[in-house]
This record gives structure tokens, C-alpha cells and sequence, in this order.
């Protein structure tokens, strides 16, 4: 007979890096205050920036208009659930390591790990949109 895995056995199985590397888009994890857990290697390409550099920052650094003003973390965390509802792409603009600006699009996913709430950041550059 089959035994069926619990959610915590099935959650050792996966990390945040294991789910941003599996995306056809640049991908971040990021915690419940906004913080970037883990990214892909594109996510590093489009920033200009090393893995190292971008883990920990708030994402709000690199992506304004993300948070509005300088709202507090619970505020920040409220607006992310927000943009989760509709999984739509939202346009915003970005920031490089070298302070050039560019308009990136993202959509966002929210999730548990562990029991923990974690979101996952899908972003790619207008010109990929299939929208017309």
C-alpha cells in the first residue's frame, strides 16, 4: 500500500532556489517583508548584479513604485498579497547595479514553505509579453 507524504516531509524536498531556477522567466523568492530569499541566474543578468548582491535586499531597492512611499514591512507584505490576487503582469520600473533604469513586468505568486510565507516573483522585460 502507498504511503502518502506529509506536507513537511514533501516540503524537504523543496526550496526556494529550487523553485526560482524552474521558471521560463526571471525568478526571485522573496519573504514575508519583502526581502529577496533566492533568484535565478537571469534574474543576475537582467539586475547586472551577482546572486550574492541581491539576496537579503529589500526588493523595493531595485523595483520602484513596488511598495508605495516608504511603507512600513507589515504594509509592504499587505500590498504584495495584494498584487497576488489577480495574477495578472504589472509594469513597473526597475533599477541596475549600474543605476540605469528599464521597465520590467511581474507577476506574483504567494505560497508556503515550511510554514512560512514566502512569494514568488516572476519578471520579465515588456518585449517578452505575448500581450499584444
Amino acid at each position: 500500500m502507498a504511503r502518502h507524504r506529509t506536507e513537511s516531509e514533501r516540503n524537504k524536498d523543496f526550496s526556494p532556489e529550487m523553485l526560482a531556477n524552474s521558471s521560463e522567466y526571471a525568478t526571485m523568492t522573496l519573504d514575508s517583508f519583502g526581502r529577496i530569499r533566492s533568484c535565478c541566474a537571469w534574474a543576475e543578468e537582467i539586475f547586472a548584479a551577482r546572486r550574492a548582491s541581491l539576496i537579503g535586499r529589500p526588493v523595493s531597492e531595485i523595483i520602484e513604485g513596488l511598495f508605495r512611499g516608504r511603507s512600513s514591512p507589515s504594509f509592504g507584505a499587505r500590498y504584495l498579497v495584494y498584487l497576488c490576487a489577480d495574477s495578472e503582469w504589472h509594469r513597473f520600473e526597475a533599477t541596475d547595479k549600474g543605476g540605469r533604469e528599464f521597465a520590467v513586468e511581474l507577476s506574483l505568486l504567494r505560497a508556503q514553505v515550511s510554514g512560512q510565507e514566502i512569494f514568488v516573483l516572476s519578471l520579465r522585460r515588456p518585449e517578452q509579453s505575448t500581450r499584444p
